[in-house]
C-alpha cells in the first residue's frame, strides 16, 4: 500500500538516531587504546540504549499491527521487522565499520585520502590551507592526546544547559509544564470521536476515492446499509415462507432505525417482479 512507502524514511530517522548514539560513545574513547578496547567500550556504553529503544519501537509497531485495517497492519508489520533488521545491522555491520575507523585513526591516516598525515602539534611550519585539510590526529608514540578537543555540543550541554536545568525554578517550571501537557493530552483523548473516514485509506487518484466522494456528497442522508440474512435452510419457493419473510422484513422497516422504506431492498421482491 501507499502508506508502506513512507516506511523507509521513518527507518532512516530511527537508524541515524541510533548511529549518532554509537558514534558519540565511540568519540568518548581514548584514541591511544587498542581497536578491540575502543569497540568494546563503545558498544558497552551505547548498546544498552539502542537495544532498549529498538525493543520499544518494535513492540509499539507490532501492537499497531493488531488491527483490522489492512493498510495499517501492513505498515506496522513491515516497519517493526525493519527496525529489528536495522538494530542487527547497527551492532554488526556498523560496529565493523567503526573498527576500520579506529584502525584508521590508530595509523593517523586522512579520512578521505587514507594517507598518513601530521598531527597538529608537528605542523606549525605548514600553511593554513595545509593545516585545514591535511593535518589531524595525535602523537600516539608520545601519548599526546590533549589535542582532541571536546565536542561543541557536549561542551554547551556541560557548561550551560546542565547548570541551567538543575536550577530549582527551572525544575519547578518543567514539572508544571509537564502536568499541564498531561492534563491537555488526557482531555484531548477524551474528546476524540470513534471512527475513520474510508477516503483516507485509499489513494486520492483511485476510482474508490471518487466513489466515496460521490457517496458522501450525494448519498450522505442515510448511513451505512445493514444486511439481514437467515442461517437455516429456507424454502423460498413456498408462498407461506415468502409471506413470513415479508412480515419479518416489514417489522424491521417499521422500526425507528430505518431511515425510509424506500431504501429497503428485498431480493425476493425483485426476483418475483
Amino acid at each position: 500500500t501507499s502508506i508502506v512507502g513512507a516506511m523507509p524514511f521513518l527507518l532512516i530517522g530511527i537508524g541515524v538516531n541510533q548511529m549518532f548514539i554509537v558514534v558519540h560513545a565511540f568519540r568518548h574513547t581514548r584514541p591511544e587504546w587498542t581497536v578491540e578496547k575502543r569497540i568494546h567500550d563503545t558498544l558497552a556504553d551505547s548498546a544498552v540504549s539502542i537495544t532498549i529503544t529498538s525493543l520499544t519501537e518494535i513492540l509499539a509497531f507490532l501492537i499497531g499491527a493488531v488491527t483490522f485495517f489492512r493498510s495499517v497492519y501492513a505498515f506496522c508489520l513491515f516497519t517493526g521487522f525493519a527496525v529489528l533488521f536495522a538494530f542487527c545491522l547497527e551492532i554488526t555491520f556498523f560496529a565493523g565499520c567503526m573498527a576500520y575507523e579506529a584502525r584508521r585513526e590508530a595509523a593517523n591516516r586522512h579520512a578521505m585520502t587514507m594517507q598518513v598525515v601530521l598531527p597538529k602539534s608537528l605542523s606549525d611550519d605548514k600553511s593554513r590551507l595545509y593545516k585545514a585539510f591535511c593535518v589531524g590526529g595525535v602523537k600516539y608514540k608520545d601519548q599526546v592526546v590533549d589535542e582532541l578537543k571536546e565536542h561543541l555540543g557536549s561542551y554547551l550541554a556541560r557548561k550551560y544547559y546542565g547548570p541551567f536545568i538543575m536550577k530549582k525554578v527551572v525544575k519547578t517550571t518543567v514539572v508544571v509544564l509537564f502536568l499541564c501537557y498531561l492534563g491537555v493530552s488526557i482531555y484531548g483523548c477524551m474528546q476524540v470521536e470513534q471512527g475513520l473516514d474510508d477516503q483516507r485509506l485509499v489513494r486520492d487518484d483511485s476510482v474508490v476515492a471518487g466513489y466515496l466522494m460521490k457517496l458522501r456528497d450525494d448519498f450522505s442522508l442515510y448511513t451505512d446499509r445493514v444486511s439481514l440474512m437467515t442461517t437455516r435452510p429456507t424454502d423460498y419457493w413456498d408462498p407461506i415462507v415468502q409471506a413470513a419473510l415479508n412480515r419479518d422484513i416489514q417489522r424491521v422497516v417499521d422500526t425507528r432505525y430505518v431511515g425510509s422504506p424506500a431504501i429497503v431492498t428485498w431480493w425476493l421482491d425483485d426476483y418475483l417482479r
